[in-house]
């Protein structure tokens, strides 16, 4: 497939699907068709920012724009698979935000959808285009690490986020499945088994779900990855963002350890650090900043290469499959923390899946 101009649809106008719809209308090669999303005015609202028509369906969009290229799905876990089948099946390429999907079931059908179209399926894990975590990935290819021992991740949001959230996913499948896709593409020794134990606080107060999980991943050569994921940094970390151009991120670290070398990654501070006279100031500079009224970084670099799949017909480099084996590293880390922390083997996921497909389940 080669086109000129990549006609791209956006469902899910939310956080994500607004910055996905923004980059889209900055690119040259690029062009917003419509917008989707289940809030009647959330939709002409986003619409009519980006210079552009709202539909009340994926498939009133797909109807009504008889030459579309691409969709974006950017609306919650649950319902990625309706709105991923409907575009493969009309011949579009497709955008999923991370997670693929809320269970594997919904994941495997999805790859399938687009095989069968014969389109790109790419998974939203943003930080395989980001510039720090592609250098440690460098690094692992050039065989600097030597054997991996032990990979230890942070991904640590505001309390903030959490409330944003209000309970709709789990921090594991919010946050944790970043982090679980990087180990999965520095290693590529299978993972055996996960097991997680989960601390709670104000946020699982509000919600029923917990403020911080640790997941342990162990690898079949004997590596051993470590995940710590959490929405409930208090809020001063971040609560000196109304009235600025500087947006808070969070708490964000990565360390490989290897027989023969050490690489480490610390984006607290993020390169650029405030402090006025209400404390330290950390403005997010790495993954969508604005950079002469342009959203540059990693979700720039991730929307070009994206249309670059779609106007070549080339896999992308985290493809559905790739995001299902991060969503299956989450789905185990979440079967362990409702068995009192006990190891679950990867292939009992295998089994949900299965369980999902004779018995119509959904999995969580």
């Amino acid at each position: 497939m080669s086109v000129q101009t990549v006609r791209t649809g956006v469902v899910g106008a939310g956080f994500m699907g607004r910055l996905h719809g923004r980059l889209l209308a900055e690119l040259p090669n690029a062009e917003v068709a419509g917008v989707v999303d289940a809030r009647p005015e959330v939709a002409a609202q986003v619409a009519e920012e980006l210079g552009t028509q709202a539909y009340p369906s994926v498939e009133s969009l797909l109807d009504g724009i008889s030459n579309l290229d691409a969709v974006i799905v950017a609306t919650p876990e649950p319902e990625h698979r309706p709105a991923v089948e409907a575009a493969a099946a009309r011949g579009c390429a497709v955008f999923v935000e991370k997670p693929i999907a809320s269970n594997v079931g919904d994941a495997d059908a999805m790859i399938e959808a687009c095989e069968r179209a014969a389109v790109p399926l790419m998974v939203g894990h943003i930080l395989r285009h980001e510039s720090a975590y592609v250098a440690m990935r460098q690094a692992v290819e050039e065989t600097r690490l030597g054997r991996l021992m032990t990979a230890y991740a942070r991904r640590n949001a505001t309390i903030q986020e959490g409330h944003r959230l209000g309970g709709r996913t789990s921090v594991v499948q919010y946050l944790a499945v970043h982090d679980a896709d990087l180990l999965l593409w520095y290693h590529d020794s299978p993972v055996e088994s996960v097991a997680a134990r989960a601390v709670r606080g104000r946020i699982a107060e509000s919600y029923g779900t917990p403020d911080f999980v640790w997941l342990w991943l162990h690898f079949a050569d004997g590596a051993l990855g470590i995940i710590e994921c959490g929405w409930a940094l208090p809020e001063g970390w971040g609560g000196w963002a109304d009235g600025t151009a500087w947006q808070p991120f969070g708490d964000c670290r990565m360390e490989l350890i290897g027989t023969d070398d050490v690489l480490s990654l610390d984006l607290r501070t993020m390169n650029v650090a405030g402090v006025d006279r209400s404390g330290w100031r950390f403005p997010e500079t790495r993954h969508w900043p604005l950079v002469n009224g342009r959203i540059g970084g990693a979700a720039r670099l991730q929307m070009e290469h994206f249309l670059e799949c779609v106007t070549t017909n080339t896999r992308p480099l985290c493809d559905g499959q790739a995001g299902r084996a991060a969503l299956a590293v989450c789905l185990a880390a979440e079967a362990s923390l409702v068995n009192d922390g006990a190891e679950v083997p990867l292939s009992a996921i295998e089994r949900r899946k299965e369980f999902e497909r004779s018995e119509g389940g959904q999995g969580t």
